[in-house]
């Protein structure tokens, strides 16, 4: 879909590696919670600034293939495989392929339980040897309408990771 096609590799040598964290909690009295949680990495490669979500194994002077897109000036990564340590990292993460296949699900199955009703209204209307009045047809059509709009929404959230998934592989191999 429109996000993929942004997508674009970055290929070089890896310099000024920084690894941010945000630190929370309180101590009093020698007792408390202090929890630490990695927020990002932000780093160069070949000069252009770059960041990533998240900390992993990344120091300068290795070689990368980055994945992902520029937004203001800086390259936003999705996926990055470091070539020197052998690791891949990112991409679309197991949880939100899951929550867009449960989302087009759901939209499939609001779309055929659309579907159904139009199918009842006209057997209905066929068992009882009457016409659809206006009331039914538009009925109807707005049933017809919201199955449609429905499968369309299914079908983008599934087709986006799929892409995306597709994209990703064929640029870190």
């Amino acid at each position: 879909m429109g996000y993929t096609a942004q997508l674009t590799p970055l290929t070089g040598v890896v310099s000024h590696v920084e690894k941010r964290s945000e630190v929370s909690g309180s101590v009093y009295n020698g007792s408390g919670s202090i929890k630490t949680r990695a927020k990002n990495t932000l780093f160069r490669v070949d000069g252009r600034p770059a960041t990533c979500p998240g900390t992993f194994i990344l120091s300068n002077g290795d070689r990368v293939l980055l994945v992902g897109r520029y937004d203001q000036g800086v390259f936003q990564v999705e996926a990055l495989r470091n070539m020197t340590a052998g690791l891949i990292y990112g991409g679309v993460s197991a949880k939100q392929t899951a929550f867009a296949y449960i989302g087009g699900f759901v939209c499939f199955g609001i779309a055929a339980l659309s579907l159904l009703d139009v199918f009842g209204l006209l057997i209905l209307s066929v068992r009882t040897h009457t016409l659809v009045d206006s009331e039914t047809r538009d009925t109807i059509v707005i049933m017809v309408v919201v199955a449609l709009v429905a499968s369309f929404i299914g079908f983008c959230l599934i087709e986006d990771k799929r892409q995306k998934n597709k994209k990703l592989r064929q640029y870190l191999g």
